[in-house]
């Protein structure tokens, strides 16, 4: 596979990571019903555990030390 799709391709994993992430963060802040509201919340945080994993992969990626 080409590099640049690669990077492109883990790149577009990260923006649908970070999108996710706000799309929870923005439903839990409009929520009255506070399981609900928590659900969201973690579900925001996990996205964001993900984009840590995209960004580093990004990195490497660039990096060339992705096969």
């Amino acid at each position: 596979m080409n590099d640049d799709i690669l990077i492109e391709t883990v790149k577009l994993c990260l923006a649908l990571d970070q999108k996710s992430s706000d799309v929870y963060a923005r439903f839990s802040s409009l929520v009255k019903i506070e399981e609900l509201k928590r659900f969201r919340k973690e579900m925001s945080d996990e996205e964001m555990t993900h984009m840590e994993f995209w960004k580093r992969l990004v990195a490497m990626a660039e990096n060339r030390m992705l096969p």
